[in-house]
């Protein structure tokens, strides 16, 4: 039924309780089949422009005088927000499509003039990463640093402004930059997973994390002074010098443990309590100091629930992470940046998405005007037309929509039992998630699921959502954080699909050829399931 569509307008439906854009799309020239070589797109893209992100916000950088900020997200875009009243300054996009355009980091030059992002980006044109600078003035992209080996999981500059740090995915390390032209200082390849977590001491030495296993430490002449394995966990994270220098905090991705290292040579100094936590998935992948070193900040997937909702908590440990501890509900969804300020406020950023000011005990919250996609009542017809799905937490209002007629109906029911029922005696039909044979386990907001048995391998931290089994039960899809996969009956991967936020629900077509899924960036995504071609993106807000 998608066959014959290219463009068709946008259009407002308007209800009580909500208004559709629906951008229908046929995107053969943004499919994610194959990538080829060639120059950046410079054609406009059509983009649902909400003010704020509506993709995970990987990262978040302060200037050093702290009068602006600046966030990256999934969705190809930087934005910069004043510090003071939170404004919206300035959009900076990337050339963004066929699951390129991706940001996982950003990072400020010390004099606040020039913003380096990257991620997943450059690839389908150049067949490497690069990494876009931006005057920060003029939102101009004034350079790509190109050639790079693979995604950029995080960036830093160096106290004086001459280095840019950038840390790679796989085995591919670690590269130090001149920050003036791009060229190579330093190269360490030594690495045997991701490098994940980088923070410079005000003397220029560099902490590295990777999920080898091993913090590394080096010296500001750039030579490597010091190599030792975590002692909290396999998966070391988020790194962060204290004030005075003497210590190193360290955040986990496999665990709940938090270390502060001595700098001297990387031992254990103590460890912060996280006993009271009992979770298995719990883990502080972010760690921050305040800025006179007495508070230890650390957050992630540890949650808590508050009011019959769960919440990602921020941890505020006294004493330098010594003392006693505070938890503040801070988010829905994993928390992905932590920054105190000089003021005292810490600004943080979240994969709802969302950012946030932690003012004492209390987090502001500053959300994107997005559905939230965490539905229990999401059902398809046989031939993937029409969709219902639950908009509001508690399942307030079930909406449906017909994609034949670009009809949106909302208010079909006001609970997830009656909406349920009322689909399937309209012929739709929930996904399927369980056959004699095909067995998924651990699928549902765990980082280890399972066929028949099996280890599915996933990326490194990166949590399954939801599953949906194909109707000849010979292969399924997971939807996960960073994408949605397609794999065999024996677990071996077909193909895997960059999304710009987390795959809430998917759900396939009685046939087995068409697929929708829910996104945390407010859209339902319709694809080909033979070679996971995008056909249709539907934004409700």
């Amino acid at each position: 039924m998608f066959s014959n569509c290219r463009i068709a307008p946008i259009m407002r439906l308007c209800s009580r309780h909500m208004t559709a854009v629906c951008a229908l799309l046929l995107l053969s020239c943004l499919s994610f089949g194959k990538a080829i070589a060639d120059e950046p797109p410079t054609r406009p893209l059509l983009r649902v422009e909400t003010g704020t992100h509506n993709g995970v916000i990987k990262d978040l950088a302060v200037d050093a005088k702290e009068t602006f900020f600046v966030t990256c997200s999934q969705d190809g875009t930087l934005r910069i927000w004043d510090l003071v009243s939170g404004d919206l300054q300035k959009t900076l996009r990337v050339p963004y499509g066929n699951g390129d355009g991706m940001l996982y980091t950003v990072a400020i030059s010390p004099d606040g003039k020039q913003i380096a992002t990257s991620g997943l980006t450059g690839y389908m044109w150049d067949m490497s990463v690069c990494i876009y600078l931006f005057d920060r003035a003029t939102g101009e992209l004034t350079k790509r640093i190109t050639g790079l080996p693979n995604a950029v999981q995080i960036l830093r500059y160096s106290p004086d402004g001459k280095y840019l740090a950038a840390g790679f995915a796989g085995s591919d390390g670690l590269r130090i930059l001149h920050a003036e032209d791009g060229t190579e200082a330093l190269a360490d390849k030594e690495y045997n997973g991701d490098c994940i977590g980088l923070d410079y001491r005000s003397d220029g030495v560099l902490a590295v994390a990777a999920i080898d296993g091993f913090i590394r430490l080096y010296k500001p002449d750039l030579k490597l002074a010091t190599r030792q394995k975590a002692p909290g966990g396999t998966h070391p994270h988020g790194v962060a010098f204290s004030p005075d220098g003497d210590k190193l905090a360290v955040g986990f991705g496999d665990t709940k443990n938090i270390n502060v290292l001595a700098t001297k040579d990387l031992s254990l100094l103590y460890a912060p309590a996280t006993d009271d936590i009992k979770t298995s998935s719990a883990a502080f992948d972010e760690v921050a100091w305040s800025a006179d070193g007495k508070q230890l900040f650390a957050a992630g997937r540890t949650g808590l629930v508050r009011n019959g909702t769960a919440l990602r908590l921020i941890r505020r440990y006294e004493n330098g992470g010594k003392g006693k501890f505070t938890d503040i509900g801070a988010s829905g969804e994993t928390i992905t940046a932590l920054r105190p300020l000089k003021l005292g406020p810490t600004l943080y950023a979240a994969g709802d998405p969302l950012w946030g000011v932690l003012d004492g005990d209390k987090a502001r919250l500053f959300e994107a005007p997005t559905v939230d996609m965490r539905t229990t009542t999401f059902l398809l017809s046989d031939d993937a037309s029409v969709v219902q799905f639950s908009v509001l937490p508690g399942d307030i209002a079930t909406v449906r929509f017909n994609a034949a007629e670009r009809k949106l109906e909302t208010g079909i029911a006001n609970t997830s039992e009656i909406a349920a029922a009322k689909g399937k005696a309209d012929g739709l039909h929930p996904a399927i998630i369980g056959v004699p044979g095909l067995v998924i386990t651990n699928y549902e907001n765990e980082m280890h699921p399972k066929v028949n048995g099996h280890p599915i391998a996933l990326s490194a931290n990166e949590d399954s959502r939801c599953l949906a089994i194909l109707p000849d039960h010979k292969q399924f899809l997971l939807g996960c954080d960073f994408g949605l996969r397609l794999f065999n009956a024996d677990g071996s991967v077909v193909w895997s699909l960059p999304t710009p936020g987390i795959v809430w629900q998917i759900n396939v077509s009685k046939d087995g050829q068409k697929g929708v899924a829910l996104l945390n960036d407010g859209t339902l995504r319709w694809f080909r399931i033979k070679d996971s071609t995008l056909l249709l993106t539907l934004f409700p807000l």
